[in-house]
């Protein structure tokens, strides 16, 4: 009920406010499904927990959730914080992708591409991070996660190897990451303004083994706004 969401606004926030119980509240950066908000998913009704689940925004309301296993998927029930009843809703799986989307306003919404699709993503994203204390939630903008689906990263520095020099059998030697934050915001700084990292680059092994040189060049637009990142890659064979 929204009684017990009391004292939980002061705790369930995401940035230089957040607290070090919120951190516990967001699923873990790195991608580990075995450390989400949620948990393991229940097999049962009997055994589903409800979770409060906070969400910014204009006119987004509080909700309790419960979600369970089904014979094809997942049962998820929903309603308002403060309702005695509730929607049900049966998300079933899809081999093609690595999740399905469900909008709790809207229903199932397409957001991903097939998992076979795509490397990288470049949004904000919540992290657990510590500022010399306990971790706390914080968002990042211009952070990039790579794709769980059998992707992994290298990241390589200048002063060993330069960008135009990698060839290869230089990728093929490298030691890869498949944490999906694994680039994260390594690639740029915000100390001093924003700008990228001049001193390393990425290498992608995607799933189809295909390895990518990528550098990153540039953050700002020319009036210094963020979000106008660029870009370039070299397919290695």
């Amino acid at each position: 009920t929204a009684e017990d969401t009391v004292g939980f606004a002061n705790v369930m926030t995401v940035g230089f406010t957040g607290t070090s119980e919120g951190a516990f509240w967001i699923d873990d950066h790195t991608g580990d499904l075995s450390a989400t908000a949620f948990g393991e998913i229940a097999t049962s009704s009997d055994q589903a927990k409800v979770f409060i689940v906070k969400r910014d925004g204009g006119g987004r309301s509080w909700k309790k959730v419960r979600v369970f296993a089904s014979s094809s998927g997942y049962t998820i029930e929903y309603a308002d914080i403060s309702s005695d009843s509730f929607e049900t809703v049966e998300v079933s799986k899809d081999e093609a992708f690595n999740f399905n989307y469900f909008d709790l306003d809207n229903g199932e919404v397409n957001v991903a591409p097939t998992k076979d699709s795509w490397d990288f993503m470049y949004s904000s994203y919540a992290v657990r991070y510590s500022m010399g204390g306990s971790a706390t939630p914080y968002g990042f903008n211009d952070y990039i996660i790579i794709n769980r689906n059998n992707t992994e990263v290298a990241m390589v520095m200048t002063e060993n190897l330069s960008f135009e020099d990698l060839d290869l059998s230089h990728a093929e030697e490298l030691e890869y990451n498949s944490n999906i934050n694994v680039i994260g915001s390594d690639w740029r700084s915000t100390f001093g303004g924003a700008a990228v990292f001049d001193d390393r680059f990425f290498v992608i092994k995607d799933s189809q083994d295909n390895y990518f040189k990528v550098d990153f060049t540039k953050m700002t637009s020319e009036s210094g706004e963020r979000g106008y990142t660029s870009l370039k890659f070299k397919l290695l064979d």
